[in-house]
């Protein structure tokens, strides 16, 4: 299958959207806490130099939790080299957040190098640690590695394995459907990543199939970050909706929605 198209959302998973364990740093000193916010505000320079400070340390009690910070933050500057070094030890870490969170993220990195037996692996393990959505993006993503791989039996399994374990993310239904039904991931979609935050978005369309909004998506994937989503509409019809790229004001959205299309609209994500 051919090449992701990298664009930077969680993830929009994960990985895959990733959870991370904001509770409990233990260091009494505030630039030790401060990784995990810095990773959140996708500060992604100053979470991995705070992070792995903390990661280096032999007397840090969170040493595991700033490892996977570390190598995530490394895996979104595209530091891959970096992001291994942090994240293959915590993928089998007895935290399973930790473990799961690591292992989406190696195996979104092996499916971007297109090592797709290693990215199945990595996936079916986070799928086994991770609770919830994100356990079901991660048997997802497995799904696209096994069926990269060939292995077509395996890969409807681990997708249907993904929809059970779906809990309120109705975009996640339909894209497990839509691969469920022979469809793929959006040329944009980088497994395990976050979608980009935000509390406005422009919406170039809404279509009647997935496929049908996955070539409208295509159109404006070099632009930014797009993602498809189930709407209603009047009638009480699904349709899906093309929203590209997210924006803090209004005024930034619909500034970006005049060079997009004369049609869009901005709307709020909801």
């Amino acid at each position: 299958m051919p090449r992701l198209t990298l664009l930077r959302t969680i993830l929009p998973l994960i990985i895959l959207a990733f959870t991370l364990l904001l509770g409990g740093c233990a260091n009494p000193k505030a630039e030790a806490a401060d990784y995990n916010a810095l990773f959140a505000q996708h500060k992604y320079a100053e979470s991995y130099d705070a992070a792995s400070k903390i990661a280096g340390s032999m007397h840090a009690i969170d040493r595991d939790q700033a490892a996977l910070v570390a190598g995530l933050s490394a895996r979104s500057l595209d530091r891959t080299a970096d992001a291994k070094h942090y994240l293959v030890p915590v993928a089998t870490n007895a935290n399973p957040s930790i473990a799961g969170q690591a292992s989406a993220a190696l195996g979104a990195i092996a499916y971007e190098e297109k090592r797709y037996r290693e990215a199945s692996r990595h996936f079916l393990h986070a799928g086994s640690k991770l609770r919830g959505d994100d356990a079901a993006s991660a048997f997802m993503y497995a799904g696209d590695a096994l069926r990269a791989e060939g292995r077509a039996a395996e890969a409807k399994a681990a997708f249907e394995k993904a929809g059970n374990l779906v809990t309120d993310q109705s975009t996640l239904k339909a894209e497990i459907a839509d691969r469920l039904a022979g469809g793929g991931p959006l040329l944009n979609e980088k497994p395990g990543q976050q979608f980009p935050r935000g509390k406005y978005t422009v919406q170039t369309g809404a279509f009647s199939t997935v496929a049908k909004a996955k070539r409208e998506a295509q159109k404006f994937a070099a632009k930014a970050a797009t993602r498809t989503v189930p709407i209603r509409d009047r009638k009480g019809r699904t349709l899906y909706a093309v929203q590209v790229g997210r924006f803090a004001t209004r005024a930034q959205a619909d500034q970006f929605r005049q060079g997009v299309s004369r049609t869009a609209v901005v709307t709020t994500v909801e």
